[in-house]
């Protein structure tokens, strides 16, 4: 689900978890705790850990695609831009 292109390149914050040794795994590890549920017609997606990360999609396959380009834009802001740290349990 998670390959090389499109990641973010992420400034490594202080207080990164040991357990999580690339940001790639971060992303993985946000990605296995995501939620999904259909709604009517819709699919709704979000990582209850990282708030305001939310993504929506007709159907299953493409909210997951929504939610992982949503990840890179949270993590981009809130790490790179915002000076915030990654939560450390996902």
């Amino acid at each position: 689900m998670v390959g090389g292109e499109g990641l973010v390149a992420l400034r490594r914050p202080k207080r990164y978890s040991q357990f999580m040794a690339t940001d790639a795994e971060y992303v993985q590890a946000a990605m296995r705790a995501a939620h999904f549920e259909q709604l009517g017609e819709e699919w709704f997606g979000s990582i209850p850990q990282l708030p305001g990360l939310w993504s929506s999609g007709a159907t299953l396959e493409e909210a997951r695609e929504d939610l992982l380009d949503a990840l890179h834009a949270w993590i981009d802001v809130h790490v790179n831009v915002g000076g915030h740290h990654l939560p450390d349990s996902i």
